[in-house]
């Protein structure tokens, strides 16, 4: 919880107080992306050639402002704020919003295999997480990516690639767990607010 990264224990390992940060021995490391390029040196999904690591850099730095937008502007919205009574213009701005940057990654995926190019790399596990979340999700605001058939295709392909689809899985009992949480705490919430007869 929010009390633990604010411990003075915590903090001392992992200065900002936030969330994920990650220990290996003597060593802490703070960031998605800082922990993600630690765990993957010395790993093919990180490219040898320089110019091909600089490629996979750069869709990571973008990841935060492109990517990042489908779970801040539509996902995060639906898990935290559908019983905000904006929640539907809160959506659709959401919604509206993200297809840029759907339309950048459809094109980049319209001439590559994966993000990179035609192999995995350290990208493609940043950004699969982001977009795996409107199938999870479609049942709830329909299909987004209907538009984006080389989104689609590389959904697709990424069901080849060992351990996807465990973990897809797992996501997805994740957010029906948080679903079914919060549904059960507003129904909890209006039978306490009735009214006894």
């Amino acid at each position: 919880g929010k009390a633990e990264q604010k411990a003075p224990e915590y903090v001392a390992k992992f200065p900002s107080g936030q969330v994920p940060a990650y220990e290996d021995g003597d060593f802490c490391v703070e960031e998605s992306q800082a922990i993600i390029r630690y765990l993957a040196s010395g790993n093919d999904i990180v490219p040898a050639c320089p110019k091909a690591a600089a490629k996979v850099d750069m869709l990571l730095a973008q990841h935060g402002g492109k990517a990042r937008l489908a779970t801040s502007d539509v996902f995060r919205p639906i898990l935290f704020k559908s019983d905000d009574p904006a929640f539907e213009d809160i959506l659709k701005k959401g919604i509206e919003n993200i297809q840029p940057m759907l339309g950048f990654y459809n094109g980049v995926l319209e001439k590559n295999k994966f993000l990179a190019g035609d192999t995995i790399s350290l990208a493609d596990f940043m950004f699969v997480p982001e977009v795996d979340q409107f199938v999870i999700f479609a049942p709830k605001i329909g299909d987004l990516l209907e538009k984006y058939p080389h989104i689609k295709s590389y959904l697709e392909r990424m069901k080849e690639v060992k351990g996807y689809t465990a973990n897809f899985e797992k996501m997805t009992a994740f957010m029906a767990a948080m679903m079914k949480a919060k549904e059960e705490k507003a129904a909890a919430a209006a039978a306490e607010a009735k009214p006894a007869e």
